[in-house]
């Protein structure tokens, strides 16, 4: 049962963009941040609220829980306020937020 889980879960990261480039098909400029799903560049936002609720969009309908954490350069308060808008916007989707995410992300999320 545990297996089955760990397959269907999915994880998502917001980092910054350390190059412009366009990679699978997405544009990435320097500075922006990146979201990567599962280890995959999904998108690129001016934002890193902007990436990760992009990414939220795209795949809640198909999980139930998502924990998010956050780095301490973003902040409580941002997280937060991203929390309730995600909550807002999928409200069958569950969403804990946690401190500890590396300082490379501003955001990690596990969804299953």
């Amino acid at each position: 049962e545990l297996e089955g889980a760990a397959e269907h879960a999915c994880t998502l990261e917001v980092t910054t963009a350390s190059r412009t480039a366009e990679i699978e098909g997405v544009s990435v400029t320097e500075g922006e941040f990146i979201g990567l799903k599962d280890g995959r560049l999904a998108v690129s936002r001016p934002t890193p609220e902007e990436s990760l609720a992009e990414m939220v969009a795209g795949v809640a309908g198909d999980y139930e829980l998502g924990v998010l954490f956050y780095n301490a350069a973003l902040g409580r308060e941002r997280a937060e306020a991203l929390q309730r808008e995600l909550t807002e916007r999928h409200p069958a989707l569950e969403l804990e937020l946690h401190p500890g995410s590396p300082d490379v992300y501003a955001f990690v999320m596990a969804l299953e």
